[in-house]
């Protein structure tokens, strides 16, 4: 990730419009800012959730809450609760998200 120069800034999630999104099951509800070249995600997965494709691009993952499960092409899985935090970088290891019981996260890319 490369920071290019902006100025601070702070902002209130609660201002943040929703996008939702339907996975190959459940849902996710996305809170989005663009800040120059960095995007910051705040995302709620509903249980049962399983994304509906394989992500190549790099992230950084704050759990908030509950648990996020982040399986990898080839089958290593991640198991991640609230508190721990899950990195990769762009193109390293195609990847996909599910949570059982639900989760709420913040993504940096």
């Amino acid at each position: 990730m490369n920071l290019d120069p902006f100025l601070p800034v702070s902002f209130d999630w609660n201002t943040v419009p929703n996008e939702k999104e339907s996975g190959m099951r459940g849902f996710s509800v996305t809170k989005k800012k663009v800040i120059g070249n960095v995007t910051i995600r705040k995302v709620e997965f509903s249980a049962d959730y399983i994304a509906d494709q394989w992500c190549e691009k790099g992230h950084v993952i704050f759990v908030l809450e509950g648990q996020l499960i982040i399986e990898h092409k080839g089958g290593t899985i991640h198991s991640l609760h609230q508190g721990m935090t899950y990195t990769v970088g762009d193109n390293a290891k195609a990847h996909k998200a599910k949570s059982k019981n639900g989760a709420v996260v913040m993504i940096v890319d």
